[in-house]
This record gives C-alpha cells, structure tokens and sequence, in this order.
C-alpha cells in the first residue's frame, strides 16, 4: 500500500487559488489535464513549462484526442496559459508537439462555462392502454441532416456544419494541430469552401477529405518538421493541391496507391 509523505515532494498552491478551484465547474477530463499542468509547473516551482502530448498521455492516461478537447476547453475558460506554436518532432511512436503551458493564477480572469441541459431519466406518456416510456435522450447521428431551419432562404444551400467538420478533423487527424481559435475569419474560409462544391455540401465528403490526407505523409509531418493545419487544409489553392493529389506519398504499397488513387479520383466509399 502506497504511503505518501511529505519528504517525498509536495506542491505549494494558494489556498485561495484551491477555494476558487472548487467554485468552479471543469470537465472531468479537462480536470485531469489541468491537474498535469500544475503537477509539471507548480509542482517544480515553475510557471510554465514545455509539455508534449505524449507527456500528457503519459501523465493522465487520457488518448491525444481527450487531451486535446481537455485543452482546448481550459483554454476557452482562461483557466491556462499557452505559448508557442506547435512544431512536429520525431518520436518512436510518431511526431509529437512542444507547447509551453501554464496555470492562470488570475481566477478574475476566468470563464465559466454554461451549465448543461440535463433531462429526466424517465419520461411517461399516458395513454389509454397505460403508460408509455420515452427514450431518456436523443443523440443526433454525425450527418449532414437538411431540414427548414438548415437551409438559406435566399439560394437554398445547406448552412455549413462548422462545428461538426472541425470535430471530424479533430477525430481524423489528433496529430495535426488543434483548432483552438475558431475565428470569424476561419468561419467565412469554411463556409466558402462548403457553398462553392455542391459535393462539399455533405459531412461525409469532410470525413473522406480528411481522410484522404491522413494517408500524405508530408502532410501529417512524417516527412518534415511541419504539418498541415486546418486553416492549410481549407484554404482554396492548398485544398486544391490536395485533391489533385499533389502530396501523394512517392513509394506506397500497391494497397495505399489505390486507396489514394480512389481519393484523388473523387471515390467516397458509401
């Protein structure tokens, strides 16, 4: 049975800092994430320090994707500090990412997020042969549903999903870098690229697009120390470039050549 002690190492936080900490409602996940930032910084009597994804996988047990919303959720609530861009290394597991990250000490400075709609458990209809129980919830499937409220009123194209197809590059591509600021700009940039290809206008070309990248080493930083990004990846010469299959990998086996050559050729597997 372990014994912890003091001897062995502690970490000096203020207990003010601790009492707003409890105030405040973080993700489990996120939690964890953020327990590793403290332990790699204040932990060391250090503000910040450099923390690659596989430090964080090592050190909460959590997949590079949870991390990686774990992340981007403390970011969102100003409960971190994060500096540098991501640049690719060489491990024996694949390329990896050195950010410098820190504690925001400022809780004034914090964001909350919003509280979660949570239903019944169990919901009955009353009917005349007695009563009927509902699902406890509804999950929407990932697809590219059309309705009313989903169209414009003025050229009848689908609104862009925004949101979704940055969850399937998130989902396809963990080893590219996160999409942490989801700017107007980016907004318009995606948009863009939805209404300008009726094909586009469909989550299921995203998820074959994205995965048609996965399978460019150079893309994915296995060739040099850089890597697509999303705002790359949507631009319209990059976009271009890669559906003309301009960054197909050179000597593949004879099994990838035809998975690319059926993405190049425009192909989606149903």
């Amino acid at each position: 049975m372990s014994t912890p002690q003091l001897e062995d190492g502690y970490m000096k936080i203020a207990t003010e800092i601790l009492s707003e900490l409890a105030k405040i409602r973080i993700p489990g996940q996120a939690r964890q994430v953020l327990d590793f930032i403290l332990r790699k910084t204040y932990g060391w009597n250090k503000k910040t320090d450099i923390i690659s994804l596989s430090q964080f996988v090592r050190g909460t047990g959590l997949s590079k994707v949870a991390i990686c919303k774990g992340l981007n959720k403390l970011l969102t609530m100003n409960l971190i500090t994060k500096k540098g861009n991501a640049k690719s290394h060489f491990t024996k597991k694949g390329n990896d990412y050195d950010i410098t990250y820190g504690f925001q000490k400022q809780f004034q400075q914090w964001r909350t997020l919003p509280k979660k709609v949570t239903l019944p458990k169990k919901v009955t209809d009353v009917t005349q042969k007695g009563n009927r129980t509902l699902p406890k919830k509804v999950t929407p499937p990932l697809t590219d549903t059309i309705t009313k409220d989903t169209i414009t009123k003025d050229k009848g194209i689908a609104l862009c999903p925004h949101l979704k197809i940055v969850e399937i590059y998130h989902k396809t591509l963990p080893m590219l870098p996160v999409v942490e600021n989801y700017s107007e700009e980016l907004k318009k940039r995606l948009r863009v690229r939805w209404r300008e290809d009726s094909q586009r206008q469909n989550l299921k070309w995203w998820q074959w697009y994205f995965d048609g990248v996965s399978k460019c080493d150079f893309l994915v930083g296995k060739v040099k120390e850089w890597s697509a990004s999303f705002y790359w990846l949507t631009g319209p010469k990059n976009m271009t470039k890669v559906l003309n299959g301009e960054y197909l990998n050179r000597q593949r086996q004879s099994e990838t050549n035809k998975a690319m050559e059926d993405f190049v050729n425009g192909r989606i597997q149903k």
